[in-house]
C-alpha cells in the first residue's frame, strides 16, 4: 500500500477512535457500550454545577406562557375571532386572569424560597404571603397599564406618518410587544421579585429585538415609533438612555 494513503487511512482510524466512535461497530453496540461512559461523564460535570430548587427550563416557559395569557387578558378582543361577545369576553377574560395568577404566584414563591439562603430572616410561610401580595399589586395594576399601553399604541400611530391605522400599530409594531411586555416585569422588579423580571424581559428581546432592562422606568408614551426589520428607533423619550434600552 502506498505510505501516503496507509498514513491518510491510520489518521482516519486515530481521529474516529479519539471521538469514541468505532468504523466497526454498528450503532446499536455503540450505544450500548458507549452511552453509559457518556452519561457517567456528564453526571459527573454536572454535579459540578448543579443549582439546586431552580425553577428551570420548565418555569422558564411557564413565565413565557404567563405573559402570552396576560397579553389576552389585556387585549381580549385581538385574541377572540369576531364577533365580539363582551359577556363571554368577561367570562373568558376573568378565567384566564384568575388562573395565570396562581400560577405566577407559584413561580414567585418558588423564586423566593430559592433566594432565602441569602435572607436568613425569611421563611416559607413568610414568601407565600409575600407572593400573595406581589401577584396582588401587579393584577391590580392592569387597568392602568392599560391605559398606558394604548397611550403608546397612539403615540406610535401619531408618530408614523405611513400607518393607517392603530390596529396596524398593535398587530405589527415589535415597539409595542416591547413595551406590553415590559409593563409587566417592571412592576416585579420594584417590588423585589428576582428572576421572574428578567425572564420576562429578555422573553421580549427575543421576540422583538429590543432589550429594556426591567428596572427602567419609562415615561409615557415611552417608545413612540420603532421601524420594522431594522428595529432602528425613531423617536425615544429622553428619559430613555442608550444603557437602558438596546436596540
Amino acid at each position: 500500500m502506498d505510505e501516503m494513503l496507509y498514513t491518510f487511512i491510520t489518521s482516519i482510524f486515530l481521529y474516529y477512535e479519539s471521538e469514541g466512535c468505532d468504523l466497526f461497530m454498528n450503532l446499536n453496540d455503540w450505544l450500548n457500550e458507549k452511552v453509559p461512559e457518556i452519561t457517567r461523564s456528564l453526571n459527573d460535570i454536572n454535579r459540578q454545577y448543579v443549582i439546586e430548587n431552580s425553577i428551570g427550563f420548565v418555569g422558564r416557559n411557564q413565565i413565557y406562557n404567563i405573559l402570552d395569557n396576560f397579553h389576552e387578558v389585556l387585549f381580549p378582543g385581538i385574541h377572540t375571532a369576531p364577533p365580539i361577545d363582551n359577556i363571554r369576553i368577561n367570562i373568558v377574560s376573568s378565567n384566564k386572569l384568575r388562573e395565570t395568577a396562581l400560577d405566577l404566584r407559584d413561580i414567585i414563591e418558588k423564586v423566593l424560597i430559592y433566594n432565602m439562603e441569602y435572607n436568613s430572616d425569611t421563611d416559607n410561610y413568610t414568601c407565600q404571603e409575600d407572593a400573595d401580595r406581589i401577584v396582588m399589586k401587579l393584577i391590580s395594576q392592569f387597568p392602568n397599564i392599560r391605559k398606558i399601553l394604548q397611550t403608546d399604541i397612539q403615540a406610535a400611530y401619531n408618530g408614523d406618518p405611513a400607518a393607517l391605522s392603530t390596529e396596524e400599530i398593535l398587530l405589527s409594531y415589535p415597539s409595542i410587544v416591547a413595551e406590553y411586555i415590559h409593563r409587566i416585569p417592571h412592576e416585579l422588579y420594584e417590588q423585589g421579585v428576582p428572576i421572574v423580571p428578567r425572564i420576562m424581559s429578555e422573553y421580549a428581546h427575543s421576540l422583538t429585538g429590543i432589550d429594556i432592562h426591567p428596572g427602567q422606568q419609562l415615561e409615557n408614551p415611552s417608545l413612540s415609533t420603532m421601524a420594522q426589520g431594522s428595529l432602528s428607533v425613531k423617536h425615544v423619550s429622553s428619559a430613555i438612555t442608550s444603557k437602558s434600552i438596546k436596540v
